[in-house]
């Protein structure tokens, strides 16, 4: 997860072209492969594209929202929030899990996944 966080954190402060955004993200990617596994590199890489995409909607969904958001969407979007926190950790502690059974095997996974 702090990987992903720094990518997007760079990705925000870069500010790459739209157009080659995708590019950019992979060059970072391939940078880190040696420290994580290219299956979760993949995963992440969707991850950041998809809240880099969402990020460019952030205008209009405000627009669309104003006057219309009130205290009760406020208590429910915050509880749907608090619940994808809780699966995000949850993911996070899975992985380490998965990385760290797998390290026995991390040459031989980079490897395969080649």
């Amino acid at each position: 997860m702090l990987l992903k966080r720094q990518l997007l954190t760079q990705a925000i402060e870069a500010d790459p072209d739209p157009d080659a955004f995708e590019a950019w993200l992979l060059d970072r990617c391939l940078t880190r492969a040696e420290d994580v596994s290219m299956g979760v590199l993949r995963a992440m890489a969707r991850d950041v594209i998809a809240e880099w995409r969402l990020r460019a909607k952030l205008p209009a969904l405000r627009e669309a929202l104003a006057g219309r958001f009130r205290a009760h969407h406020a208590f429910l979007v915050s509880q749907v929030l608090a619940h994808v926190d809780y699966l995000d950790e949850a993911i996070a502690t899975v992985s380490a899990e998965v990385e760290r059974l797998l390290s026995p095997f991390a040459a031989q996974v980079r490897q395969d996944t080649r």
